[in-house]
């Protein structure tokens, strides 16, 4: 698989992944992450099954725009798009809103992409 074709597959990924959020589909969701995937963001480092039973039902994700994508192929198997975002979420009444760097690890495995790792930092520039 060429890569610029494996980035395109792996941004389609992350626009689904961001639509699964916005409109509430945690089946969606829950069915692109793998079994051990872990999430890095403002509240720690978050395995699969805290996201959905607990992040999930408190955060909307009102707005996620991305742009400047990279990929950083590790392997026909693992890679890593990266870019920028900016974000605005609903966090139990409060609204928090940025721009972010994003990297989402992707491992082939099965016949398809699992993401693996997602972690968001915040963006100075």
């Amino acid at each position: 698989m060429a890569l610029s074709d494996i980035k395109e597959e792996l941004i389609r990924l992350e626009e689904c992944r961001r639509d699964a959020w916005v409109e509430r589909d945690a089946r969606s969701l829950d069915d692109l992450m793998a079994d051990d995937f872990i999430e890095i963001n403002y509240f720690g480092r978050t395995p699969k099954r805290d996201i959905l039973e607990d992040l999930f039902p408190k955060l909307t994700l009102n707005r996620f725009e991305m742009e400047d994508y990279e990929l950083v192929a590790a392997s026909e198997a693992v890679a890593t798009p990266t870019y920028h975002c900016y974000e605005s979420i609903t966090f139990e009444r409060s609204e928090v809103h940025g721009e972010f760097h994003v990297a989402a690890t992707y491992r082939r495995q099965d016949g398809r992409w699992w993401l693996l790792l997602w972690q968001i930092t915040p963006f100075n520039g």
